[in-house]
């Protein structure tokens, strides 16, 4: 509820309160990390309504500047689980309610 600063009344609203896999994508990311040799970063994140694909096509947004403002076409790479630092397991999709770190 604090994390969404649209209108409370909307579709979109219900759908990440119901943690909808089949609705649209919306993703709250809370953390970035960047690789040893700080060539890019990877995003801790948290699915928040739909379902996201590895190699998806997104449209990331700074919350800052304003609803409809300041987005950023960005590309999923991989959706990584580290097990413990030792296994890492690719996966091809993620769905809502899930946290998971994308590349």
């Amino acid at each position: 509820d604090h994390i969404y600063t649209g209108v409370k009344e909307s579709g979109i609203y219900q759908d990440m309160l119901n943690c909808d896999q089949n609705a649209q994508l919306m993703v709250h990311s809370s953390k970035m990390y960047p690789t040893e040799d700080c060539t890019f970063f990877q995003v801790l994140a948290r699915i928040m309504s739909g379902t996201l694909h590895a190699g998806q096509k997104v449209s990331a947004w700074c919350e800052l500047l304003g609803h409809g403002r300041g987005r950023f076409p960005y590309a999923v790479g991989r959706a990584v689980v580290d097990l413990r630092g030792a296994i890492k397991v690719e996966l091809n999709h993620v769905l809502a309610g899930n946290r998971v770190p994308i590349d």
